[in-house]
């Protein structure tokens, strides 16, 4: 069954930032949500729409391989309000038909980030709790990311 998941956010920072932290791997670690350990982030040296990377990451007890790919990065132009867009799609990792989309539009003095996370859980007679934890742990991911995005930006923001 498909499902989609949409959160968004405020942040007091430039949509550049927020643009060129949300495209670079090696961030993840730094905001990663409480039960997920980043241990390794395998990327290109430039990061470019189709380009590939991996993450060995530790979540909630368990050890993962994650391959994701970037399908789309629209960098911020134009007049404000400006926008920018990055789009990821996973190929091997606990939902591998997952696609991320990260639309970024100036407003004001900082950013709105919204997050629309499109993934499909595998059925059979187990369906309905799986659909029901991974709901629950994709909101809780998505959520927490955007708030320690924040969290982290915004400190750096001021400093």
């Amino acid at each position: 069954m498909q499902e989609t998941f949409v959160t968004e956010t405020f942040i007091a920072a430039p949509v550049e930032k927020l643009f060129d932290f949300r495209l670079n791997p090696d961030n993840i670690a730094l905001v990663a949500p409480a039960g997920v350990k980043i241990i390794e982030v395998t990327k290109p040296s430039i990061v470019t729409a189709s380009a590939r990377y991996t993450i060995q990451v530790n979540f909630y007890g368990f050890a993962q391989h994650w391959e994701i790919s970037f399908e789309q990065v629209d960098r911020p132009q134009g007049l404000p309000p400006r926008r920018a867009s990055i789009v990821g799609r996973a190929h091997a990792g606990p939902l591998s038909n997952w696609r991320h989309r990260q639309e970024l539009e100036e407003r004001g003095s900082g950013t709105v980030i919204r997050d629309i996370v499109h993934y499909t859980v595998p059925g059979s007679w187990w369906f309905v709790p799986v659909l029901t934890v991974m709901r629950t742990v994709v909101r809780r991911v998505f959520t927490e990311l955007q708030l320690k995005t924040k969290e982290y930006l915004e400190k750096t923001e001021k400093a």
